[in-house]
């Protein structure tokens, strides 16, 4: 065609560099006739097994449809579910009801619809860097790039903001933008990349600046169930009804293959809307929702979760003492959780040069640029991401390999 027929969004959003360079690393397994076994470090895939309980959900559901007709689910979500869903969230000390819950296919069509559902043109987003690349591309929908702020953290206050750095932000920013625009600050909690936690103090006080400052906030806690007491930012004073929690079930129970996910909201008319957009794009199968529906109310969760956190707990100390061994700077990750943040700089390579050279030696991690704007923030060029999800002898034999790059 003569025609230039792709949309603008083409210059704005780019593809996730962790899906990318997934594909590249297996391109190039699979393209080398010999060598080692390749070993990843990259997706964030706990690869344990999924509960039974979900197993049985799924075959029940499918022995059933054996004997009926099949109809479309509810398009919010089937109601066994989503009061599954209330219930579960009860162990962070959230009181979300079945009707403030939508599923959807996936934790990134929860932020999207959130996202669409909420923000408008001149609205501020502020998101502490390094992060997930999701939210800022997902945000390019509806917001121009100059208004998603991009806050860097540091390795002081192990990869999370300051209430000043936020606070002089957040002052900043409202000295720029019209009166009837918002603020948005996005936060993930435990976080990826760096698998850091935020301090219940730091979110305590952080929930006292939205109050002040009139913010609303999307909580990502996909992870939380991975790590032991957590507590959510919505169940501060006040919280509940300015924050949007984003969750799912491929992280806790492993359940990366079933695509879902939820938004809870208290706001009715937000999610009206984001059921309505559901509406026109699809909505979650049912064999999913039911297998996920038994999981979330398990009885035999709290034994599930102690042992994969367990398991992640002693990965993440294999490679804690490895880093501490070759004095490089990283995260503190938290109990359970399933990633390592890890300054490569002593190498003398980037991290994009870093994570090249490890592919030739046949093992994938993902740099630091991949998680947020490196222009902006160069201090992204010197960390990689480790994810846990190796067993323990290959995650020795690729920090192993590793090694021959410093």
């Amino acid at each position: 065609m003569a025609k230039e027929i792709t949309s603008d969004l083409s210059s704005e959003i780019r593809a996730s560099p962790i899906r990318q360079l997934s594909a590249e690393f297996e391109k190039v397994v699979k393209n080398a006739s010999s060598g080692p076994r390749p070993i990843s470090f990259g997706l964030g895939e706990p690869y344990v097994m999924i509960p039974e309980s979900a197993i049985k959900g799924a075959q029940d559901f499918l022995q059933n449809a054996s004997k009926a007709p099949q109809k479309y689910p509810s398009n919010n979500g089937m109601p066994n579910l989503r009061e599954a869903i209330s219930t579960y969230l009860k162990r962070f000390g959230l009181n979300f009801q079945a009707p403030e819950i939508l599923i959807t296919n996936g934790g990134r069509e929860a932020i999207m619809l959130s996202m669409l559902a909420t923000l408008n043109e001149g609205d501020k987003l502020i998101i502490p860097s390094p992060s997930w690349v999701a939210y800022a591309e997902l945000a390019k929908l509806r917001l121009g790039k100059k208004d998603i702020l991009l806050l860097p953290t540091t390795l002081e206050n192990n990869f999370v903001p300051t209430l000043a750095q936020l606070e002089a932000t957040v002052k900043k920013v409202k000295g720029t933008m019209a009166k009837d625009r918002k603020i948005v600050l996005q936060l993930t909690d435990p976080h990826n990349p760096t698998g850091a936690m935020f301090p219940q103090e730091l979110k305590k006080e952080i929930a006292k600046l939205a109050l002040d400052h009139d913010l609303l906030v999307f909580s990502d806690e996909i992870y939380a169930g991975l790590v032991e007491q957590y507590k959510s930012i919505a169940t501060y004073d006040g919280m509940r009804d300015r924050t949007i929690v984003f969750g799912g079930v491929a992280k806790v129970f492993s359940m990366t293959a079933w695509g879902l996910g939820f938004v809870a909201c208290p706001n009715p008319n937000v999610y009206n809307l984001m059921n309505a957009l559901k509406g026109h794009v699809s909505v979650t199968p049912t064999v999913t929702q039911q297998a996920a529906s038994p999981a979330f109310t398990d009885p035999n969760f709290s034994t599930y979760a102690e042992k994969n956190r367990r398991m992640f707990i002693k990965r993440a100390g294999i490679v804690n003492e490895w880093a501490v061994r070759h004095k490089l700077g990283h995260s503190k990750t938290a109990p359970g959780m399933i990633y390592s943040w890890i300054s490569v700089a002593k190498s003398g390579l980037n991290a994009d040069e870093f994570c090249k050279k490890a592919v030739e030696l046949r093992v994938l991690a993902i740099p630091g640029s991949g998680f947020g704007d490196a222009a902006a923030d160069p201090e992204l060029n010197k960390y990689i991401r480790i994810s846990l999800s190796a067993n323990e002898e290959d995650l020795k034999e690729g920090l192993a390999r590793l090694e021959k790059l410093f």
